[in-house]
């Protein structure tokens, strides 16, 4: 296989992406703009993400006439998507159904086999949970059954899948949950909120975030400028600009003394502090030294670190391991729109990497950004 530069990214939201020499060849350099998908309308910046999260076989590049390059991580265990022609979008493998879009307009679902059991008829569609998925129809959202029958009314402005059996909902700018039959059992009352995780759900109101459990009682009062969700009993806050954890109760566990927190992964959790990138264990104690210009979560007992220009899995123990840096599998995005999930979108009207499937030699093309466009997935051959 031959192997191409990855480039890697500090975590800010506008800048240069500075590459590394990983497979001996230089990148060039990119400048980019990221957004990720929070649902289907509502797309908001993010401060950083992994170009490569996973050591794996395959490095997926796409190219687009609007000069877009994307690399597209994801767990194997996590995202399964059934190898089908004919459409442009399809999505992962979940309770045995993938949703996919055909001609860049109708969503349906397919089985694993490849087929077509659900209509192309939506306008858009998320994936299927506790058995039921949220389908768009002509700006509406509601939920089908496997059997692609409408259970729940199509009438809300947005919808997410369910959660530990709720989910949350959109109508005239506010947020609330709805059961499986249907039925609100919280009111459409916060600015936003996030799906239940470990019986606690993410809410925010008047610009500051408390936790809700599902009777919809405030079990930890709105007073935090930002959180992630319940991850192993704890939660990552933020407070007058700094992070740390809190537990159920809503006592902090972890001082909020750090820059970035982010969710426990694994067993540790990413801290920053001035720049520089650590972990520390669920008793606050900092394991792996904060000391790298670039982080990421651990999965399968690694991740990915950079420190002085240069990028590296570490182990849980922070030893350096001698794996090399492979992207693993393809999905399609919108070009300086949105990406699905866990991929990444770089646009650019300086130098882009490509590559030829025919051949699998490294090519690199001048393209111009164009409006939002559909790119698609090609594979370099093993």
């Amino acid at each position: 296989m031959t192997k191409l530069c990855i480039c890697d990214i500090y975590p800010n939201c506008n800048g240069v992406f500075r590459c590394n020499k990983i497979c001996g060849r230089q990148c060039p350099h990119f400048h980019f703009s990221t957004t990720k998908q929070r649902n289907s309308n509502e797309n908001y910046p993010i401060l950083s993400y992994p170009i490569l999260s996973y050591p794996i076989r395959k490095l997926c590049l796409t190219l687009a006439a609007a000069g877009a390059l994307v690399f597209a991580p994801s767990a194997a265990a996590d995202c399964v998507k059934p190898q089908v022609s004919g459409y442009d979008l399809v999505g992962c493998l979940t309770e045995d159904l993938a949703w996919v879009r055909q001609n860049g307009s109708k969503y349906g679902f397919i089985d694993k086999t490849g087929k077509l059991v659900i209509p192309l008829q939506y306008d858009d569609a998320g994936s299927f949970s506790e058995g039921l998925a949220p389908v768009e129809q002509n700006g509406k959202w509601g939920f089908i059954n496997k059997a692609g029958k409408v259970v729940i009314p199509i009438k809300y402005d947005n919808a997410q899948s369910f959660s530990e059996g709720l989910a949350w909902v959109k109508q005239n700018d506010k947020y609330g949950f709805i059961n499986k039959a249907g039925k609100v059992v919280i009111p459409v009352q916060y600015d936003y909120a996030d799906s239940f995780s470990e019986g606690l759900a993410k809410v925010q109101q008047n610009k500051k975030w408390g936790f809700i459990d599902k009777t919809g009682k405030l079990v930890i009062p709105l007073q935090y400028d930002d959180t992630y969700s319940f991850s192993k009993g704890l939660a990552s806050v933020r407070q007058n600009d700094k992070w740390g954890f809190i537990n159920k109760a809503g006592k902090v566990m972890i001082p909020l003394q750090y820059d970035v927190a982010l969710s426990f992964s694994e067993g540790l959790a990413l801290v920053g502090q001035n720049g520089k990138y650590g972990f520390i264990d669920k008793a606050g104690k900092v394991v792996i030294p904060i000391q790298y210009d670039y982080a990421d979560d651990f999965k399968n007992g690694r991740a990915i670190v950079k420190q002085n220009g240069v990028g590296f899995f570490i182990d849980k123990q922070g030893r350096r391991l001698d794996i090399d840096l492979y992207a693993e599998e393809c999905a399609h995005v919108y070009v300086g729109k949105a990406f699905t999930r866990s991929s990444m979108l770089f646009a650019t009207n300086y130098q882009v990497l490509g590559f030829s499937t025919k051949t699998g030699r490294v090519t690199i093309r001048n393209l111009t950004i164009g409006g939002d466009k559909e790119v698609s997935c090609s594979y370099i051959p093993k």
